[in-house]
Formats: structure tokens, C-alpha cells, sequence
């Protein structure tokens, strides 16, 4: 039996992270958590998932940051983005991430673009 595949999903409101993390539970997928940018780079220190999620306006650190991290080291630049942002097409255009969806997101369509992200490697895909 193969492990699950695990997702880090990084969103700083509440309701939402849990959503997000339910779907993708349901869908096969283990799933942490992390509240906030300097959440997500503390738990990036240990643990290699297979894909990040990631909001981008968060409090303390934010998700532009955390993908910059993720960008400029080797041994985590590997590692698929889908980012999830309520952010406008100008803001996240310099980006190089496996998906990109626009809030409002239905989980769902979450699954979907994990699913179908992590199936292509992380090669950079905009909806």
C-alpha cells in the first residue's frame, strides 16, 4: 500500500484552511496545516510535502515570501505551488507556480487542480 501524498495547505483564515484540508482528506491526501507564512517556513525546515498550498496575504510573513523561500532553495524548489488568492491577475503575474485560482475557490476545484498538479509535475499552469 503506497503512502499518501501530502499537501500543506497555507491560509490564514480559519474557516477556509479547514475547508481546504477536509477536501483534500476526503480526496486521499494527508494534509497539515499551517496558519500564517512563518508557520509554513517553520514547518518547510523538516518535513518535504508533496505540494504547497498557498494564500498569499497572510499576517507576519506572507505567502509571497513563503514562495520566494520555496523558489530560492534547492532542496525545495521542487516542490508544486497552487496558489489560492484573492489577489488580482497583476499582483501574482511575475509568479512561477503550478496552479494559480482565484477566490472565491470551491473545494473541489481545489482537488482538482492538486490532483492534476501534482500529476504534471508542477509544471506552471494559470486558471
Amino acid at each position: 500500500m503506497t503512502q499518501p501524498q501530502t499537501i500543506l495547505v497555507v491560509e490564514d483564515h480559519d474557516d477556509l484552511r479547514h475547508i481546504f484540508s477536509a477536501a483534500l482528506s476526503l480526496a486521499g491526501f494527508e494534509v497539515k496545516q499551517a496558519s500564517d507564512g512563518l508557520a509554513a517556513l517553520h514547518y518547510l525546515e523538516f518535513e518535504r510535502p508533496d505540494l504547497v498550498v498557498l494564500d498569499l496575504f497572510m499576517p507576519r510573513v506572507s505567502g509571497f515570501v513563503v514562495h520566494q523561500d520555496l523558489a530560492s532553495r534547492s532542496d525545495l524548489r521542487h516542490i508544486p505551488i497552487v496558489i489560492v488568492t484573492a489577489a488580482t491577475i497583476g499582483q501574482t503575474a511575475h509568479l512561477d507556480v503550478a496552479c494559480l485560482l482565484y477566490k472565491p475557490v470551491f473545494p473541489d476545484e481545489l482537488v482538482e487542480a492538486v490532483t492534476r498538479c501534482l500529476r504534471s509535475g508542477g509544471a506552471l499552469r494559470r486558471h
